[in-house]
């Protein structure tokens, strides 16, 4: 019944998302009222989620499809070594916090708004990011400690799933991608480093 209750909720988010139309989801989930009707529905998420979240509608490795059939239970079993870590539940907890706008967030509503980051991840494989979370765990983590100091963005534009910048300048510092180094070829894992963030350093 919570696996199909996710699903639900996850499917309305993303279409409301691709459709420029976003609203909140605290109240929908927690005054019961999921068996409104769909309008209904969008109007009662309406001050949660930003009118614009920068990236979604250009995250070209992602689709509404593919969202829509994100299985966060398979997700946890497959990615145990993610969601067993407390570095990546701050940094879901913290690209939460960045799209939610005056509402506590609740736990169940990580899974949901980090959506598309699980979607990347899962693009990506268990083996190619566990190689690549160890090479992104530092930065995320140094970046979580000083957040006065640092923001960290979620999925972008680029097969972006990662990065870092300095608050001050707005610099990146890291960037963690899925998508391909040459034109026409085939889907990397790699991030970008200064002095020279246009290199690719191939992971996987």
């Amino acid at each position: 019944m919570a696996k199909k209750f996710i699903k639900t909720i996850v499917s309305l988010l993303i279409f409301v998302l691709f459709m420029n139309v976003l609203s909140p989801l605290s109240q929908a989930v927690e005054g019961g009222k999921e068996d409104r009707g769909v309008n209904s529905t969008f109007n009662t998420l309406n001050d949660i989620f930003p009118k614009n979240i920068d990236g979604i509608s250009s995250i070209s490795t992602i689709n509404k499809k593919d969202i829509q059939s994100l299985d966060n239970e398979e997700f946890e079993k497959e990615f145990d070594f993610l969601i067993e870590d407390p570095v990546f539940q701050q940094l879901e907890q913290a690209l939460a916090e960045q799209e939610v706008k005056d509402a506590e967030i609740k736990p169940m509503w990580i899974p949901v708004v980090a959506a598309a980051l699980r979607v990347l991840i899962s693009k990506v494989g268990r083996s190619g990011m566990k190689k690549g979370w160890a090479i992104a765990r530092p930065h995320v983590q140094k970046a979580l400690k000083a957040p006065s100091k640092y923001k960290i963005d979620g999925p972008g534009g680029g097969g972006r799933i990662i990065q870092v910048r300095l608050k001050s300048s707005g610099k990146p510092i890291f960037r963690l991608d899925y998508y391909p180094v040459k034109s026409g070829g085939s889907y990397k894992l790699h991030y970008h480093v200064p002095p020279n963030m246009k290199k690719h350093h191939i992971i996987f």
